[in-house]
């Protein structure tokens, strides 16, 4: 699978005037994280991208520092507009982000997710992003059983970034 994004959209760090079409688009996938990200992007967008298309804002993904850890971050929320998803659109807007990084000399980065939607064959939910992350080599370093609900676990996803890094997925 190709990760390059097409030249129909641009990958760009956010700005103020962003928020409230990143906020819509998380909207439409968790309200959890949408209320999170509205008091988090009212506090600072620094390091915060935009996947968009003539204008108009159809994805989201970003980092955030690690304070105690050298050169570590953790991955934002990352999202696409429901009519943007199953086109490799993540996996693109991804690579950009971890290119990113790369040049910041990151050594990791993590992202936490959640396990709703795997038992119905990746289509639901977070199976599909967590089969994107696995691609672009995450691997699973945590599972807290029930952490979000009864059934539903706190998965951990860690990915060492390397000066040797090409963005490439897994087959």
């Amino acid at each position: 699978m190709h990760t390059a994004l097409p030249s129909s959209v641009t990958f760009r760090s956010m700005q103020r005037g962003d928020v409230p079409a990143a906020l819509a688009i998380i909207k439409q996938h968790s309200i959890d994280d949408y209320d999170v990200a509205k008091e988090s992007y009212r506090l600072s967008i620094e390091g915060q991208y935009v996947l968009e298309r003539v204008g108009t804002v159809i994805g989201l993904t970003g980092w955030r520092d690690i304070p105690e850890a050298d050169r570590t971050y953790w991955l934002s929320w990352t999202y696409l507009a429901e009519q943007e998803r199953g086109r490799g659109l993540g996996m693109g807007m991804l690579s950009a982000l971890l290119k990113i990084l790369q040049k910041r000399d990151a050594r990791k980065i993590f992202v936490y997710t959640s396990d709703l939607g795997q038992a119905d064959d990746q289509k639901g939910d977070y199976g599909q992003a967590i089969q994107v992350y696995q691609r672009l080599g995450f691997v699973e370093e945590l599972c807290h059983p029930d952490y979000y609900d009864p059934g539903e676990s706190l998965i951990a996803l860690g990915l060492r970034i390397e000066e040797t890094y090409t963005p490439e997925p897994i087959q």
